[in-house]
């Protein structure tokens, strides 16, 4: 069940969870009114959702329940029904936010998504597990650390 909203001028949201702060980066500048579909959430509600859950986020990561993959998208390290909702809930609305970005830029959401994978692993703290872009699993600041490789 689509719901379809209107953008017109900017909208900025700024996300940067790996700090502890969801600030979601979306510019989207538009010269005429542009139908962006977005499934049953506009951006400014799945900005909402994803503030809400930023405490439980960072605390998940803190604890090596949840990581990021490569994809930029969270991945449950944990069985957990509370973890299992929460990565589910976020990735929905994570999709959402790379699939405007995408439609607007003309690229493929996936490209999104990878250049918020690295963005997300630059910016992460020691000790939370993100995905390289090779697949394998590392805790950020490990000896597996690629930054630390170089």
């Amino acid at each position: 069940t689509g719901r379809t909203t209107l953008i017109k001028g900017d909208t900025i949201m700024k996300l940067n969870c790996l700090t502890g702060k969801v600030i979601l980066a979306l510019a989207l500048i538009f010269s005429t009114a542009v139908p962006v579909f977005a499934e049953e959430n506009d951006l400014a509600e799945v900005q909402k959702s994803m503030k809400a859950r930023l405490k439980d986020m960072v605390t998940m990561k803190k604890d090596g329940q949840i990581g990021e993959n490569n994809l930029g998208y969270l991945t449950a390290r944990s069985s957990d029904e509370k973890v299992t909702e929460l990565v589910k809930e976020e990735n929905a609305d994570r999709k959402i936010v790379y699939d405007t970005i995408a439609t607007k830029q003309k690229v493929s959401s996936k490209s999104i998504g990878q250049a918020r994978a690295k963005q997300i692993a630059e910016k992460a703290k020691d000790g939370e597990w993100l995905q390289s872009t090779d697949g394998k699993w590392y805790q950020k600041g490990s000896a597996d650390d690629p930054a630390k490789k170089k």
